[in-house]
């Protein structure tokens, strides 16, 4: 009775993980630093229902606080600029609550909470210009 409780909670413990997964994000399967030459090629197997691509491009070299001190240290304001594809966009749970989606090369979308926008030199608001310089070493 006791092996069969264990085995139990476990397979009720490892659905319930895959649908918290599920529920974040629509992916069943994830490759990451791959070349796109690499990833195009798993995209076009016939096992493949729809394959979605991203790029993490770089993080911003300038910092856009107001130097706020927070117990004890600065905080810093960098932004993790990344670019997706139409699909990644609707599987990765993306929800727009102000603005839309971007159309052309040179808009991008920003995640920023209230806090963290409290927090920044210049407030951002949809439609503001914005310039960002990337340090393409990422960790």
């Amino acid at each position: 009775m006791l092996v069969t409780t264990v085995l139990t909670l476990f397979s009720s413990y490892q659905e319930y993980m895959v649908n918290t997964e599920r529920n974040k994000e629509n992916w069943e399967a994830r490759f990451s630093n791959i070349p796109y030459s690499t990833a195009q090629e798993i995209a076009k197997d016939d096992n493949i229902k729809e394959a979605s691509f991203y790029q993490r491009l770089g993080i911003s070299e300038e910092n856009f606080s107001e130097g706020i001190t927070i117990f004890g240290g600065n905080r810093e304001v960098k932004f993790d600029v990344r670019a997706y594809d139409e699909n990644a966009l609707k599987n990765a749970n993306i929800h727009i609550t102000e603005g839309r989606f971007p159309e052309n090369s040179n808009e991008v979308l920003i995640s920023l909470s209230v806090s963290k926008n409290n927090m920044l030199k210049q407030k951002i608001n949809t439609g503001d210009k914005l310039k960002v310089t990337l340090n393409r070493k990422i960790a």
